[in-house]
């Protein structure tokens, strides 16, 4: 992996100012982004998208298991209304498996829908679930 020099980018932006530039690489914050958009047009989050999908909900909802359950419920919808109706779970929601990093059980939900999520859509894998882990779990557990 080559290093990382921002200081090109701002400095290319500098210098051609009337073409959209954007930055990429290593950027895991919110203060990060907001630096970088100081000197480019957009930040690009691959590798951060995929390992804390929750970073871009951070600060809108409290960092709590129902909060990403209602994540994943809101994608499953999404993909009942707009997906092939043959879409698995575990490939739907393949990128999104990371939704529960930090949250005590997760491996256990990676494990369900990476494995029984293959034979599941992302609806039934969903309210499974939220019927046979989250509820019993969390006896005050709702989603908004």
């Amino acid at each position: 992996i080559p290093p990382l020099r921002y200081d090109w980018v701002y400095r290319l932006k500098s210098r051609m100012p009337q073409y959209h530039i954007g930055i990429n690489g290593g950027i895991r914050s919110k203060e990060e982004i907001l630096q970088h958009l100081q000197h480019t047009d957009a930040v690009m989050l691959g590798r951060l998208a995929h390992e804390d999908p929750f970073f871009f909900h951070a600060g809108e909802r409290e960092n709590t298991l129902a909060a990403r359950f209602e994540i994943l419920v809101q994608m499953a919808e999404y993909a009942q209304r707009y997906e092939a109706s043959d879409v698995t779970a575990a490939r739907f929601f393949g990128n999104m498996l990371n939704l529960f990093h930090g949250i005590a059980g997760s491996r256990r939900i990676r494990r369900f829908l990476s494995e029984q999520g293959r034979s599941l859509r992302p609806r039934e894998a969903t309210q499974k679930l939220l019927a046979e882990w989250a509820l019993p779990h969390s006896p005050d557990f709702e989603i908004r």
